[in-house]
């Protein structure tokens, strides 16, 4: 998520970046891990 916000600017909100990871997960660039954390593919 820190990364995330990292990437797109400080000014994100939270929907955005949930959105933006979920994006990111059906391009399969991330996988979100059994630990709640996002790992880059």
């Amino acid at each position: 998520m820190q990364h995330s916000v990292a990437v797109k600017g400080a000014n994100v909100n939270h929907n955005t970046v949930r959105q933006m990871l979920k994006n990111w997960r059906k391009q399969r660039l991330v996988v979100h891990e059994d630990d709640g954390n996002y790992r880059k593919l």
